[in-house]
């Protein structure tokens, strides 16, 4: 699992959605909201570069470093730019040592993984409907997510799935199955409750044996969120295949 939390803001330093402690936060202020402030963020939506935080117990990194007490403990982050327009900002951000070695140890991965999230997150703010653009153009991540050591899929609202990667098709086709993009998670998991997931916000892990597959799985889901709205699930694969 990828096990970071994924925060979104616009560029007024509002926070639009992510992940973990972040789906608590919608709708507060970053950094007072201060644009033109000197902190990490604000200075992003002025420069319009990522950046990466290995200490953010420095000055400049948000009010609370002030006082050395920073929740978090390193973040990689990214503008949203549409055409010369910044619209906001996506970071992953580690709040735990494990955390921390995680996402500086492959520092250069994340970046890449985040930097295509906020072209998704552009292409996003330029479409009337939010939602079903989300579904259109998670294929978008295919590149990035294909290179990530866990089996990942992205499913829609409804549970029809969007995206699986690599890692992920090999732990549950067989020569049966070798195409799972389309079908709904129920069909692959009857009793799993993904779908839940998506109607109580809530993270979940499990571990499952898939009916008809040689393959016994952990799986756990995380929702998605944009501007409020649950949009869709990362469901995260991990297992082996039975010989």
């Amino acid at each position: 699992m990828l096990e970071l939390d994924t925060e979104i803001v616009d560029n007024e330093l509002v926070i639009l959605g992510g992940t973990g402690k972040y789906t608590q936060e919608i709708g507060k202020l970053e950094e007072n909201g201060l644009t033109n402030g000197p902190y990490l963020y604000a200075q992003i939506l002025r420069e319009g570069k990522s950046r990466i935080v290995e200490d953010t117990s420095e000055n400049d990194y948000d009010p609370d470093s002030l006082n050395g007490k920073p929740e978090e403990m390193a973040e990689i982050c990214c503008p949203i730019r549409k055409d010369e327009q910044i619209l906001g900002i996506i970071a992953l951000v580690a709040f735990t040592p494990e955390q921390k070695v995680r996402l500086l140890g492959k520092k250069a991965e994340y970046m890449t993984f985040i930097q295509r999230m906020a072209f998704l997150l552009a292409s996003l703010a330029s479409e009337k409907n939010a939602r079903e653009k989300a579904a259109i153009t998670a294929i978008e991540l295919e590149t990035i997510l294909s290179e990530l050591e866990k089996g990942i899929i992205l499913v829609d609202d409804r549970g029809q799935i969007k995206y699986a990667n690599n890692a992920a098709i090999a732990l549950i086709k067989d020569n049966n199955q070798t195409d799972i993009i389309g079908k709904n998670v129920s069909d692959l998991w009857p009793f799993s409750p993904i779908m839940r997931v998506l109607d109580s916000n809530k993270d979940y892990v499990e571990y499952v044996e898939i009916t008809g597959l040689k393959s016994q799985l952990t799986l756990s889901a995380r929702p998605f969120h944009w501007s409020g709205r649950t949009i869709g699930a990362v469901v995260y694969l991990e297992g082996y295949i039975i010989n």
